[in-house]
């Protein structure tokens, strides 16, 4: 279940804020959800940051009627997540008190992460089985096959100190709202100009060798120098700035 209830702005930025219920099983109204948040995002466009609120525990088969679950479903929801990981936004999530894998999932796609009272990170529902989903790929992406293997094959549980050590926390507070509200007031205005474009890099910088990324992150810094050229020389006529002995 989600509550998709306020735009807001914090310092000139337009602030999504979504509430996701993630105690409950994965459904078309959790992922209509995120695509909902994310429409908003993109629709409120440069300076937008998305704010994902959860809390909740992970469910058992017997209470969420996990026959409904298949996986074109688990489809739709990776591909919600995705989006999440696509904006050209910051993203920012706040979890407390028991997490399981959907909460997981969603702190995961995200940029900055804070953790609240009584967070607590289990894979496991409380009929001990674990969803094999995409969730394991990131985990190993972003703290290694180690830890990984431990949370995910082993099924053991993580408190907040224990992720905020291995960098799946960033932050700790007694109010994850009021943190990410400080948060963002500590942003700088630009900071979203090719955000998704660098994101991107990262998440592709282990797969990758050095000489295979070479030229895709090389694109990346002639759109960047490209887009940074100074108003003066940007606003000279195109025939003007080719004329032999133009200088800016």
């Amino acid at each position: 279940m989600f509550k998709f209830n306020s735009i807001s702005d914090i310092d000139g930025r337009t602030v999504v804020r979504l509430e996701l219920d993630v105690s409950c099983t994965l459904s078309k109204s959790l992922i209509d959800g995120v695509n909902s948040a994310c429409d908003c995002v993109e629709d409120a466009g440069a300076g937008a940051t998305l704010l994902v609120l959860m809390n909740g525990a992970a469910p058992t088969a017997a209470e969420t009627g996990a026959g409904t679950l298949n996986v074109t479903l688990v489809n739709q929801w990776e591909r919600a997540l995705r989006r999440i990981e696509r904006l050209n936004a910051v993203t920012i999530a706040g979890a407390s008190g028991p997490c399981g894998d959907l909460g997981i999932a969603v702190m995961l796609t995200t940029d900055y992460r804070i953790a609240g009272p009584g967070l607590n990170l289990s894979l496991r529902c409380r009929d001990g089985g674990i969803l094999p989903g995409m969730v394991l790929h990131r985990l190993a992406h972003q703290v290694g096959v180690t830890w990984s293997r431990r949370f995910a094959v082993l099924g053991m549980p993580l408190d907040a100190a224990l992720a905020q050590s291995l960098g799946l926390v960033d932050e700790t507070a007694d109010d994850p709202e009021a943190a990410a509200t400080a948060f963002v007031k500590t942003l700088c205005p630009t900071i979203s100009s090719d955000l998704a474009v660098r994101r991107r890099l990262l998440l592709d910088a282990s797969a990758l060798s050095y000489e295979e990324g070479l030229g895709t992150h090389l694109a990346a810094c002639d759109r960047r120098l490209r887009s940074a050229v100074p108003p003066v020389l940007a606003a000279a006529p195109a025939a003007e700035r080719a004329a032999p002995g133009y200088t800016n």
